[in-house]
C-alpha cells in the first residue's frame, strides 16, 4: 500500500508485464473501486520505475479531483506530466504530494 492506493503486479506467461494501482478512496465510490493498469510492451524502453511514477501521479491526480479525473484518465493514455517522463514529478516528490 502507499498512501491509501495498492499496487501489484501484472505478469503475462509469468514474467513481469506492468502494474496495476487500485485506489480505495471511498470518497469516489462505495460499489466501485478506481483502477488503472499500465502494461510494459517487451521493445518499450519504459521502464518498471517510470510506469509506477506514472501511476502514482494518476492516483495523486484523482484524490485532488475527483473520482471522474481517475474515470477520465483511465480511458486515455496517460496525461499531463504522466505522459512526459521528464515532467513526471520525482518519487520523493509523489511521496511530499501525498
Amino acid at each position: 500500500m502507499w498512501h491509501g492506493f495498492q499496487f501489484t503486479h501484472v505478469r503475462k506467461a509469468g514474467a513481469f508485464h506492468g502494474w496495476e494501482a487500485t485506489c480505495y478512496n471511498s470518497d469516489h465510490s462505495e460499489t466501485k473501486l478506481c483502477r488503472r493498469t499500465l502494461t510494459l510492451k517487451p521493445d518499450e524502453p519504459l521502464s518498471k520505475e517510470v510506469a509506477l511514477r506514472r501511476l502514482r501521479w494518476w492516483c495523486l491526480a484523482g484524490r485532488a479531483e475527483g473520482f471522474n479525473t481517475h474515470e477520465r484518465y483511465k480511458k486515455v493514455p496517460c496525461k499531463g506530466p504522466a505522459n512526459d517522463e521528464t515532467k513526471l514529478p520525482s518519487p520523493a516528490d509523489l511521496d511530499n504530494q501525498a
